[in-house]
């Protein structure tokens, strides 16, 4: 599969903490990819840096192709590139059509709006009432929103932080079915999340980042919550994340 987002060798530092040391990260089209780690892993860190929030001190970003030390938002944007923030950005006063059309610099008078917003969640299968105002919504319903804003401004590319954080369970599986629908039309999602069974539900490869580091990126196929937990803590050993075993150890006597 061709690469929709490439993240080579990034470094970044906040004053003494050296949040992210040559870190790699490839998003192939049509594929979900979940980042996975601890809190402070560096995780929503590398995913600004893709698009344009942060730049990196060093290493390339690479969008559909071209290689360039770093994006802007507004590059990103018209690159294709969206990501759903953990907090969201939608102005609760304003309808949900009214915030849809901000995000994607669409007029907001038009009569065709309303139907145009009804009509691109009901594809996508986040179905939005577009006069709903968003102080009224549940949490679900705004994330709902968040997602229909980063389509509606031509995202080709998702990354979506701890998108399920919010939400119950039944919604998880609802979102998941969204983001397999979005990738089999040539999408791709990047899955930033902690939660390694849901992980394991949605995505087909995984990066592991530990302290800045990529500890582990390959399929998550074969894997388990046992063994990406252990790529998450376990310290790095030649060059390698070192195995748990996947199965529970006999218990050993203590010794005496």
């Amino acid at each position: 599969m061709t690469p929709a987002l490439e993240l080579v060798g990034i470094h970044k530092r906040f004053g003494s903490v050296h949040a992210l040391r040559g870190a790699d990260f490839t998003l192939l089209a049509g594929e979900v990819h979940a980042l996975l780690g601890e809190n402070g892993a560096g995780k929503t860190t590398l995913m600004q840096i893709a698009v344009g929030l942060l730049a990196p001190d060093a290493g390339e970003v690479r969008a559909f192709g071209p290689a360039r030390p770093t994006l802007s938002p507004r590059a990103a944007r018209r690159l294709g590139i969206g990501m759903v923030h953990q907090h969201f950005t939608s102005v609760a006063a304003f309808t949900v059509a009214e915030n849809v059309a901000l995000a994607a610099g669409w007029p907001v008078a038009p009569a065709w709006l309303r139907e145009r917003v009804r009509k691109l969640g009901d594809d996508v299968g986040l179905p939005l009432d577009p006069d709903a105002r968003v102080e009224r919504l549940s949490v679900g319903l705004r994330q709902r929103l968040e997602i229909v804003k980063a389509l509606a401004a031509g995202a080709r590319v998702l990354l979506l932080d701890e998108p399920t954080a919010v939400l119950a369970p039944a919604e998880v599986e609802d979102l998941i079915r969204v983001i397999r629908r979005f990738t089999a039309s040539g999408g791709s999602v990047a899955l930033i999340t902690h939660k390694l069974n849901e992980a394991l539900a949605a995505a087909d490869r995984g990066t592991v980042l530990r302290r800045g580091e990529v500890v582990f990126a390959g399929a998550i196929v074969g894997e388990t919550a046992v063994t990406l937990a252990a790529a998450m803590i376990a310290a790095r050993w030649r060059g390698r994340w070192r195995s748990f075993p996947r199965t529970a150890p006999a218990r050993v006597s203590s010794l005496k």
